[in-house]
């Protein structure tokens, strides 16, 4: 029986057969005790649950029935099948979840060494080729970060939309290449005449947003763009730096434009003027999302004069790092990074080796060996180390040396409550787009310890 109920074909079968035997028995009783309307109406009302549990997965509500035994018995087996069948469910999708956060964690590792590796290259050649080839690398590797980060967000259901620093021009092209193909097919085959014009400011300042959600509405923008076409026509999109602290992206289309009703509610959720398709939450999702990231969203639109959608960015602010006293911190300050990639290891030495002394070290015994206090001034660790895990290791470290500063790497996805980030005074999520990142999370690091030691010796 057990081999039946994990196979969920196999349990599919059998409680088909059961519901037939059941429908059997609920004629052969109903004839039995055809004297009796009480039976019939106790087998009628034992079949709609049986049909409703089948459907919805639930169980049979055995204890709100007034069954004879022979009939509620019939409800043992049954329910224990329709509970193997949720749990199979259940542990499929938690299969899927944990492959899903495991491939996210192991790609960021991966694509940590890729990019900051392409990064490496153009900062020290000259060669034109090498650069652009370089480029080239570091571009795909953005792109297939940002593939996986969309996958893993599909299937464990959980979506990080926390700002960050991202450079708008860049999505921009990346997302109108991958798309515009698809789009001059589809008039071409509807013989429609359609043009797309696509205009970025030059050296943009980079934006606080998410990459992730940025793609997602910006596809929502054009995808209504290309939905008010319906004779053919022409998209524009634009980039521009509208005043020193604001960007704004627009998307404007000659199509059919909205009434004044349409207008009002074109961002309240599920309002759709498409009938039977989409679910009406693609602007209101715009609206919410870009208010998240202090932006703006704005439409202007008439009736067969087509539709403007003007989306507005904070520019992202220079970090500031407060003055860092030579008393306090030395000339050169000394970085410990623990890293069991060696790649990793090697990419961040050589970011940061003309401003820092950087050691590397690849499991958490050694570094626990090579540690001595006051001997550096900032921990770099991953997470999942051989042997001791990187929490672990870092409230070691601190035990030992409380001026320690540590800044937890990892490529797992982390909420911001995870209990596993309360022994790091900083996070850095794996892969970095820039590795500037590095030294701007370690003058932050630099700028507490300062004050730490000025604190304790007041």
């Amino acid at each position: 029986m057990s081999e039946l109920i994990s196979n969920p074909i196999a349990s599919a079968m059998v409680i088909g057969v059961l519901a037939a035997l059941l429908a059997v028995a609920i004629s052969l009783l109903a004839y039995q005790h055809n004297s009796s309307q009480r039976s019939s109406r106790e087998l009628q009302q034992l079949a709609r649950l049986l049909e409703q549990a089948l459907d919805e997965n639930a169980a049979i509500p055995t204890e709100s029935l007034d069954l004879g035994d022979e009939i509620s018995a019939l409800t043992v087996p049954i329910n224990k099948l329709l509970e193997a069948r949720a749990a199979e469910s259940y542990d499929r999708q938690q299969l899927m979840t944990e492959l899903a956060k495991g491939l996210n964690h192991n790609m960021n590792n991966l694509l940590f060494g890729i990019l900051g590796a392409a990064q490496l290259i153009r900062r020290h050649s000259s060669d034109n080729d090498i650069q652009k080839w370089a480029e080239t690398i570091g571009s795909d590797g953005r792109k297939l970060t940002e593939l996986i980060r969309e996958l893993t967000d599909a299937v464990t259901g959980q979506t990080d939309q926390s700002p960050e620093t991202v450079d708008l021009n860049e999505l921009v092209e990346n997302l109108v290449m991958e798309q515009l193909p698809g789009w001059q097919d589809e008039f071409a085959g509807s013989n429609l005449p359609f043009e797309f014009h696509s205009f970025t400011a030059r050296q943009l300042p980079s934006i606080r947003a998410n990459r992730s959600g940025l793609r997602k509405l910006l596809l929502v923008l054009l995808s209504n763009a290309r939905d008010a076409l319906v004779s053919g026509g022409n998209i524009w999109l634009t980039t521009a730096e509208t005043s020193p602290g604001e960007i704004s992206l627009t998307v404007r289309d000659d199509g059919v434009g909205m009434d004044a009703e349409t207008r009002r509610r074109v961002f309240d959720p599920f309002f759709t003027t498409k009938k039977g398709i989409g679910t009406g939450l693609g602007l209101s999702t715009v609206l919410t999302t870009v208010m998240r990231w202090d932006g703006t969203v704005s439409v202007v639109s008439e009736p067969g004069g087509g539709t403007t959608f003007t989306v507005t960015f904070p520019v992202r602010e220079p970090t500031e790092v407060p003055a860092i006293s030579i008393q306090s911190v030395p000339d050169r300050a000394r970085i410990f990074v623990v890293d069991d990639q060696p790649v990793i290891g090697e990419v961040i030495r050589s970011a940061l080796q003309e401003r820092y002394d950087v050691s590397v070290c690849q499991d958490a015994e050694s570094a626990l060996r090579m540690f001595k206090p006051g001997r550096w001034d900032i921990a770099m660790i991953d997470l999942g180390l051989p042997g001791l895990s990187g929490e672990q290791l870092a409230r070691r470290l601190k035990e030992s040396d409380e001026n320690l500063i540590r800044i937890l790497m990892t490529g797992w996805v982390l909420d911001s409550n995870d209990p596993r980030r309360e022994q790091f005074e900083f996070h850095l999520q794996k892969p970095v787009a820039d590795i500037s990142v590095l030294n701007q999370v370690i003058e932050k690091a630099l700028a507490m310890r300062e004050r730490s030691l000025l604190n304790r010796s007041s």
